[in-house]
């Protein structure tokens, strides 16, 4: 089994009941390949694990269902003020076996033991956070746009290409 320390970095914007919220993360997980293929687990936040065939397929997997992971907290939120709590109790849930794993294959980069030419290098001690800020909902002054309360119904996960 080989193990890559992975930074990742994304930025979305979810709909909760009366508001538009954007999180930024800069997170922490291990991207393991094995017989089977490639299983990426969150480190911070923890939690979240996809497998795929290639990395690519795992690392687009995972950040699905941590989109899906926010939509399930913007559902469950009376407000911003809870969401934002929420999303930082969920950023900060750190897997601390996998956080030891996610060290030692940092240091196996860092001793040439683990080349990698699909993979930008970024040091490992690059600031990792997360900011939820409330998105301001302005109609520009034009009475005549049509308007809708955001709800977490607008929240959906990317449908998938199907023959016609």
């Amino acid at each position: 089994m080989v193990n890559y320390p992975i930074l990742f970095e994304y930025k979305d914007l979810i709909a909760g009941k009366g508001f538009l919220a954007g999180v930024a993360i800069a997170g922490r997980a291990l991207l393991r390949e094995d017989e089977e293929g490639f299983w990426m687990h969150g480190v911070k936040p923890g939690g979240i694990c996809a497998d795929g065939d290639s990395q690519k397929e795992a690392a687009a997997e995972f950040r699905t269902l941590y989109r899906t992971v926010l939509y399930d907290i913007a559902a469950e939120a009376p407000d911003f003020e809870c969401l934002q709590d929420e999303v930082r109790k969920f950023y900060e849930d750190e897997d601390r076996v996998l956080a030891k794993a996610w060290n030692e294959a940092v240091s196996e980069v860092r001793r040439g033991g683990l080349a990698s030419d699909w993979l930008n290098k970024q040091p490992a001690e690059s600031p990792r956070s997360v900011e939820v800020v409330r998105i301001a909902l302005d109609d520009g002054g034009r009475p005549d746009l049509p308007t809708r309360r955001p709800e977490p119904n607008f929240n959906a996960p990317d449908g998938l290409a199907r023959a016609a």
